[in-house]
């Protein structure tokens, strides 16, 4: 392992053998007086009595998630390929905070629900409907109409409006 230090910032480069380690190394850094930041570039090389095939990566995942009895792990879809794993969790949690509303909804009697299509949601500008072509990993909404928010504000008031059945224009006219 290598330690730079420069204007009181910590840089920690090289490799360790597991990823206790590496956070123990930046730990140990922070705790020296003076120094502002940790550039942790630590790279963790697993020896390899540790390696684990696929299948093992699979498993192992499943057992980890498991613990969580909010996870509903049957109904999980894990792919593992050159040990990076793979699961859509996100948009399971989702489904099932959609089921546990329309549950409760049910059972209030008094509650209709109403799905909404979400697509292109977050690249229709909430301002002036132009569709702005952004990559998911953009949070930022930016439009030449000069409205500018972040990207699930603008997907949200464009679901509003879906849901309320009005176009864009009457929505901002009311």
């Amino acid at each position: 392992m290598q330690v730079i230090v420069q204007d009181g910032v910590v840089s920690l480069k090289g490799w360790v053998d597991s990823y206790a380690q590496k956070i123990a190394a930046e730990d140990a850094a922070r705790r020296v007086r003076g120094v502002k930041d940790v550039n942790n570039e630590l790279e963790v090389r697993l020896p390899e009595t540790a390696t684990r095939n696929d299948d093992d990566l699979v498993k192992a995942l499943i057992n980890t998630l498991s613990l969580d009895p909010a996870i509903p792990v049957d109904r999980l879809e894990i792919t593992v390929s050159k040990g990076k794993a793979e699961y859509p969790f996100q948009r399971l949690e989702a489904e099932w905070v959609i089921i546990l509303c329309e549950y409760k909804a049910e059972n209030a009697g008094t509650v209709q629900v109403l799905k909404v299509d979400p697509k292109y949601t977050s690249q229709i500008c909430s301002g002036c409907g132009t569709v702005v072509k952004k990559e998911l990993s953009e949070r930022w909404h930016s439009c030449e109409c000069g409205c500018e928010l972040d990207q699930d504000h603008n997907a949200a008031i464009n679901i509003k409006c879906r849901w309320l059945g009005r176009s864009l224009q009457d929505a901002q006219a009311s």
